[in-house]
């Protein structure tokens, strides 16, 4: 199952952001230690789907691929200015679910497989922050880190129907790309919007009892809905 975050959820969070904005003060102090939230709907994609040690015929794609997920975190950080330009250092932990995927193999015997995805990050981000006279301040920023895919996957032959499942876990290198605006709400919040696009790595079914196992690539392009509270 899908869960699609509302169009209108995302445009009242983009109006609050603005009204924020509004009523701001441009000289406000966004510079220290911070802390905060960030909700991360997306257009999540298993990419790349192989299929190893099957027992022949055409492998395919079917369903919804990419799709709509859902994801939350949290993170802590330090803003310093140098020169004219802030730079911006922070550690974020991230938990992501809803990402399935559905394929095919045309044997024989023809066989589907099902996968549910949860992601967990942990990731390093640098950022420049680019100072104006208003109380919104663009950023670009990079990313380096660690994800773990846990995926539960249904293997199911089509011909006879029985079905098999299994868990399996793998840990990568992840790696983003980020750009977006910040706006200073008050003396001690700072809210952000922003689009992330991250490669989280791969996601493997493990080997089933038949002999096959699937393995396709994990990538997000995240909408960043974040709040901090800076010290």
């Amino acid at each position: 199952m899908t869960l699609r975050f509302p169009g209108y959820a995302a445009a009242l969070l983009v109006a609050a952001l603005i009204l924020a904005g509004s009523n701001a003060r441009a000289g406000v102090n966004d510079r220290g230690f911070y802390i905060g939230i960030r909700a991360l709907p997306a257009v999540s994609d298993a990419g790349d789907e192989t299929i190893t040690g099957g027992s022949g015929g055409t492998f395919k794609q079917n369903g919804d691929d990419p799709e709509f997920t859902i994801g939350a975190g949290i993170m802590i950080g330090y803003h310093w200015r140098r020169g004219d330009m802030p730079v911006r250092v922070e550690i974020e932990y991230a938990h992501r679910l809803q990402l399935d995927y559905d394929a095919e193999n045309s044997g024989p015997p023809r066989v589907g497989y099902k996968g549910d995805v949860a992601s967990d990050s942990l990731m390093f981000n640098a950022f420049l922050d680019f100072a104006t006279d208003t109380p919104w301040r663009p950023y670009v920023g990079v990313g380096i880190g660690w994800a773990r895919n846990q995926a539960d996957v249904l293997r199911t032959d089509l011909v006879s129907g029985v079905r098999t499942t299994r868990d399996e876990t793998v840990d990568n290198l992840a790696y983003s790309l980020q750009t977006g605006v910040r706006v200073a709400i008050s003396d001690s919040w700072v809210g952000e919007l922003g689009y992330r696009f991250m490669n989280l790595g791969e996601i493997e079914s493990g080997t089933f009892g038949t002999g096959d196992t699937i393995t396709a690539d994990h990538y997000s392009h995240d909408i960043v809905f974040g709040l901090a509270y800076m010290f």
